[in-house]
């Protein structure tokens, strides 16, 4: 049969007393009952996070010159963006077709106008190493040969600990011409720390602590220049998390303001709709299309003559028709589109873009530059 309650038997619990015993009983067995001490919890004790010092009283980037004339030349946003960048981040990259004005704007950001302070580094597209930026141990006399680059890092350096907390500007022209990650690794790793005695590269060449080292002054702040396009290197997402990136963008109206030059309400408006169909090929009506539209004057060509023939060198012979290109068939029909409205002003751009239709049939990349 199946067992009862009465039955089953059950170790740990204890024995009850008989039903005559009643609340008396009880207390006689209390002896039998093992009370656990209360315990307490630990009071909640507050994380302490170390503190560190930060790197305090360096300059800001922008004087209130500066912040007016970018203002005035690249619009407000443009301004806001830098202001934060300049104030989050060491390191900026200003990114937009080529023509834009890219490094015009980068070296004009710090009211330095006898470049005391700016350093302008071409990136050439052999770098491949630490020794392309900082220099490196000549190996038959042992000492460090250093670069431009390092020079400045040093003079730099020098400034601060005398007290000179004026920023220091390093603009990387093509920055991705080659991939940075390789050559600016020690600069991208050394300025994500804050301690000024943990901002040393190590460089070699010397037992001279103050000889194979080179200190990464807190003024210092780092601008890049980059086009999107054939001839760059994307950058990685371990360049671009410790970058601010800024995004240029250029109107007809704008570059023709910057130069001074003036075209008619029509003209601004046809120009307009091509910069707007050849923008996703990388070509842009920029600021050196605008500069070369004002010295036409000095052609004796007659000012629409000129904008036609500008508008072919400097814009249309650098578009590039790939074979079986996906959006090929996109751009020959808002082309033929804007050819069918502006043929007459434009005589020299529309025979150059019809020939498109048929170029774009072969099985082969056409490019004319």
């Amino acid at each position: 049969e199946s067992p009862t309650l009465q039955d089953e038997v059950v170790p740990s619990a204890p024995v009850m007393p008989s039903k005559g015993l009643g609340f008396k009983g009880l207390a006689d067995l209390s002896h039998m009952v093992q009370v656990a001490p209360v315990v307490k919890p630990p009071s909640a004790q507050p994380l302490v996070v170390p503190q560190t010092s930060p790197l305090n009283g360096r300059g800001t980037l922008l004087t209130q010159e500066r912040c007016d004339w970018i203002a005035k030349q690249y619009g407000e946003d443009v301004l806001d963006s830098i202001r934060v960048a300049s104030a989050t981040k060491d390191f900026m990259i200003l990114s937009g077709a080529p023509g834009v004005g890219k490094s015009f704007l980068a070296t004009q950001l710090l009211d330095d106008p006898n470049s005391e302070r700016t350093l302008l580094l071409p990136v050439s597209a052999t770098w491949r190493g630490r020794e392309d930026l900082l220099g490196y141990v000549n190996p038959i006399s042992g000492k460090f040969e250093a670069t431009p680059f390092t020079q400045f890092l040093r003079k730099a350096g020098e400034a601060w600990r005398k007290g000179d907390k004026r920023p220091q500007l390093v603009v990387f022209e093509e920055f991705n011409l080659s991939p940075p990650e390789h050559w600016l690794s020690d600069v991208l790793t050394i300025t994500q720390l804050s301690q000024e005695k943990d901002r040393h590269i190590h460089l070699g060449g010397s037992d001279n602590p103050d000889e194979n080292r080179v200190f990464l002054s807190p003024a210092l702040f780092f601008v890049g220049t980059v086009n999107n396009d054939h001839t760059t290197q994307p950058l990685s997402p371990r360049v671009l998390d410790r970058v601010a990136l800024i995004p240029l963008q250029l109107s007809v109206r704008s570059a023709l303001k910057r130069v001074g030059h003036h075209l008619e309400e029509s003209t601004i408006g046809a120009v307009t709709d091509l910069d707007r169909i050849l923008a996703p090929r990388g070509v842009c009506f920029s600021i050196r299309t605008a500069k070369a539209l004002r010295d036409s004057q000095a052609s004796g060509l007659e000012p629409a003559k000129a904008l036609d023939l500008i508008l072919l060198q400097g814009m249309l012979t650098r578009v590039r028709l790939m074979a079986h290109d996906p959006t090929l068939e996109t751009l020959l029909e808002l082309s033929q589109g804007w050819v069918d409205r502006h043929a007459s002003e434009f005589p020299r751009c529309a025979s150059w873009i019809s020939t498109w239709q048929e170029t774009a049939q072969g099985d082969t990349d056409q490019f004319w530059a």
